[in-house]
C-alpha cells in the first residue's frame, strides 16, 4: 500500500471517529435537554399553571408524539381544570402506547366515573385490580367513584376480592362471611381451579372433578365427599339468587389448593402447586435463551412500575408457549437455578406472569397475573408496550 493511500485511510478513519463522537455528544445533549424539559414540566404543573403546562407539553409532543411524560402532565392539567372530555382523550392517547399503564387506567376510570360512563369506568378498574389487586386500596376510598359505587363489580373490588391462580374473579353474587367463614359462588371458583362442575337441581347436589380428584356436596348439608371419602365442612353451602355459595377454604383445599387471607385489604388468594417434571435446566438453558426476551428495568429511569433508585425488575418474556412448557417441565430445584440468574424476575407469556420471585420465594400462578410489559427508550426517558 502506498503512503498516499495510508494517509487517505487515516484521514477517513479520523473523520468517522469525529463524526461518531459528535453524534454521541448530540444524543447526550438531546437526552439531557429532554430530561430538563420534563423537570420543568413537572415544576409548572406543581405550581398549578395548568394552561402553561398544557402548552409546554404540546411543544414537547410536536417533537415526540409518543412521549408519555408529556401526555401525562397534559392529561392531569385537563383533569385539574375539570375538562373531562379532553382529559379522557389524552389518557386514551397514552393507552395507545402503553395499554396497561396503571396510573393512566386509574385516572381514566375517575374521568369516566365523573362523566357517568359507568361501563367504561368499571372496565378500567377491572384491569387495574387484575394488574395488582392491592390497587383496590385507593379505589375504595376515592370520592371520584361515587357514581359507580352500587355497581356489582365495584362492590366486588371494594369488598372481599378473590384471586385464583393470579386471576381476579368477579361474581354476580357477592362473597359473604358467616361465623368467620367466607362463602363464595361455587361454579366460578371450581372452574378457575380447572375443575368441571355438574349441578343437579333435583337433589341440590354439586359434583366437581379435576384430574383424579372428585368433590361432591349438597346445599344445606355440611357433608362433603372427596374421592368418595366423607368429611365435614365448617359451614353449610347455601343457595342465593340462583347461585350455590360454598365455604371457600374447605373446597379449595379439597382440590389441593392453598388459601391465604389478607385481612387489611380483604383479599383471598388461592394458589395451586406448580407443575414439576424431570428436565434439568442445563439441558434446556440454550433453548430458553432462544425462546425468551429478557427486559431489565431499573429505578431512576422513566418507567411505569414505580421503582426507586437501586430497585430492579426483570421480565423474562416468552416468545412462544414452548418456553413456558419447558419451565413447567423442570423440578422446583431446577427452576430455582434458572431464576437465580436474574434479579427480581417474573416469567411472562402473552401479558400474563406465571412465575414471580420475590424475597427468594418463587410463586406459581396457574392462570397468570396480568402484566404490563414495556421496553424503554435508550435514553431511559420514555417507554412503550412490548407487544
Amino acid at each position: 500500500m502506498s503512503g498516499k493511500h495510508r494517509v487517505l485511510i487515516l484521514v477517513t478513519v479520523l473523520f468517522m471517529l469525529a463524526h461518531s463522537f459528535a453524534s454521541a455528544s448530540a444524543d447526550q445533549k438531546a437526552g439531557g435537554s429532554l430530561k430538563n424539559s420534563l423537570k420543568e414540566l413537572d415544576y409548572i404543573y406543581k405550581n398549578r399553571n395548568y394552561d402553561e403546562c398544557i402548552k409546554f407539553a404540546d411543544g414537547l409532543l410536536k417533537e415526540n408524539p409518543t412521549l408519555i411524560g408529556a401526555l401525562t402532565y397534559k392529561a392531569l392539567s385537563f383533569f385539574k381544570q375539570k375538562n373531562y372530555p379532553e382529559a379522557e382523550r389524552t389518557y386514551n392517547e397514552i393507552l395507545k402506547y402503553n395499554s396497561l399503564h396503571s396510573k393512566t387506567l386509574y385516572n381514566l376510570a375517575c374521568v369516566y366515573s365523573l362523566q357517568n360512563k359507568q361501563d367504561k369506568a368499571i372496565s378500567c378498574l377491572k384491569k387495574l385490580v387484575a394488574l395488582d389487586v392491592t390497587n383496590k386500596r385507593g379505589i375504595k376510598i376515592d370520592n371520584d367513584f361515587y357514581n359507580i359505587r352500587e355497581n356489582i363489580v365495584f362492590k366486588n373490588i371494594a369488598g372481599i376480592t378473590v384471586r385464583v391462580g393470579g386471576e381476579v374473579l368477579f361474581f354476580d353474587v357477592l362473597p359473604r362471611v358467616e361465623n368467620g367463614r367466607t362463602l363464595v359462588p361455587m361454579r366460578l371458583i371450581f372452574e378457575a381451579l380447572g375443575a368441571d362442575v355438574v349441578w343437579d337441581e333435583k337433589t341440590m347436589g354439586v359434583l366437581a372433578k379435576k384430574e383424579d380428584v372428585s368433590v361432591s356436596l349438597t346445599v344445606g348439608s355440611d357433608v362433603i365427599y372427596i374421592n368418595g371419602e366423607e368429611a365435614r365442612m365448617d359451614a353449610r353451602p347455601v343457595l342465593e339468587e340462583g347461585r350455590v355459595l360454598v365455604p371457600l377454604r374447605f373446597v379449595a383445599e379439597a382440590l389441593d389448593a392453598k388459601v391465604s387471607w389478607n385481612g387489611r385489604d380483604e383479599i383471598i388468594d388461592i394458589v395451586t402447586k406448580a407443575p414439576e417434571g424431570g428436565v434439568k435446566y442445563s439441558y434446556v438453558k440454550e433453548r430458553l435463551l432462544d425462546l425468551t426476551d429478557v427486559i431489565v428495568v431499573e429505578g431512576g429511569s422513566v418507567q411505569p412500575y414505580g421503582l426507586a433508585y437501586g430497585q430492579v425488575k426483570t421480565m423474562i418474556v416468552a416468545k412462544s408457549k414452548e418456553a413456558l412448557e419447558l419451565l413447567n417441565s423442570m423440578s422446583f430445584d431446577e427452576r430455582e437455578k434458572y431464576f437465580s440468574e436474574y434479579e427480581n424476575p417474573e416469567f411472562i407469556y402473552k401479558s400474563r406472569a406465571y412465575y414471580r420471585k420475590q424475597d427468594d420465594i418463587i410463586t406459581y400462578f396457574e392462570n397468570g397475573i396480568l402484566a404490563n410489559v414495556v421496553v424503554l427508550d435508550e435514553d431511559g426517558l420514555n417507554f412503550r408496550d412490548y407487544y
